[in-house]
């Protein structure tokens, strides 16, 4: 994943129906936890335009990649 991509969220993926639109990616970093590195991302949702801080990539999936 990469900032200007659409995403969904993961829980919600279907092979036949996709998954419900989360938003666009604005931001994406990294952190040291003491057990490893993990990727975060800022993600303004699409339904409400707030701005979702901290999510992990493990909860999103890309629905369509920016260029």
């Amino acid at each position: 994943m990469k900032v200007g991509d659409f995403v969904g969220w993961e829980d919600s993926w279907d092979d036949e129906k996709g998954c419900d639109l989360s938003g666009l990616v604005v931001y994406r970093y990294g952190a040291y936890d003491g057990h490893g590195y993990s990727e975060y991302f800022v993600v303004v949702e699409s339904t409400t335009e707030s701005i979702l801080y901290q999510v992990p990539k493990e909860v999103l999936v890309v629905i369509h990649e920016s260029r």
